[in-house]
């Protein structure tokens, strides 16, 4: 085929005339604008956002602190104690980790339970611990019982709602081994 005049060759990128010039210079300019207005933004976003801290994380630091400096009240317990929950049910804690924050969360329990608490508070513990490494199956009624009655019994004391979902937690993070006190490796990891 030759090239005569008549003939028409669209370039998008080598316009003949003007209106074709014009037509790609606005088509160049909205995919500029749209550009920097998507991606931009993100980057401006980026740049100025300010690092949010977990709620959970702030009441941790408030009660720890409290607690490390002689606090007993049971505010500060707990605060501590919903915050060692809401670190228990996580996926990406180590296993140390997980020991750590449920001899913490034990611990807490154990102080929230007063002298007059305490011996029953172990004593159930035990009886939770014994009925879990015996059952064949998760639907034992003795095992479904006692679950419950520790998650009914404790929830209150740590101040969980009926609606908050860490009281599923509470016994699968209670820990009767070295309940009467936070040893030295537990003090040491806590601050995560």
């Amino acid at each position: 085929m030759e090239n005569t005049p008549e003939s028409y060759h669209i370039s998008f990128f080598k316009p003949t005339t003007e209106r074709a010039l014009a037509n790609r210079n606005m088509v160049l300019w909205l995919v500029s604008v749209w550009v920097v207005a998507i991606f931009g933004f993100h980057i401006l976003l980026k740049v100025i956002e300010k690092p949010v801290p977990e709620p959970a994380y702030t009441a941790f630091q408030t009660a720890w602190s409290n607690l490390e400096n002689g606090s007993n009240a049971p505010a500060d317990y707990q605060a501590f104690a919903q915050s060692c929950l809401s670190l228990a049910g996580r996926i990406e804690t180590s296993d140390a980790e997980k020991e750590c924050i449920d001899h913490a969360f034990s611990w807490s329990l154990y102080q929230l339970a007063g002298p007059s608490g305490q011996d029953a508070l172990v004593q159930r513990i035990l009886e939770f611990e014994g009925k879990s490494q015996v059952i064949t199956s998760i639907g034992d009624e003795d095992y479904i019982r006692i679950k419950l009655a520790l998650v009914r019994d404790l929830s209150p004391l740590v101040g969980l709602s009926d609606l908050d979902v860490r009281k599923t937690v509470v016994p699968f993070a209670l820990r009767s081994e070295g309940i009467a006190d936070l040893g030295e490796d537990t003090r040491v990891l806590l601050p995560l």
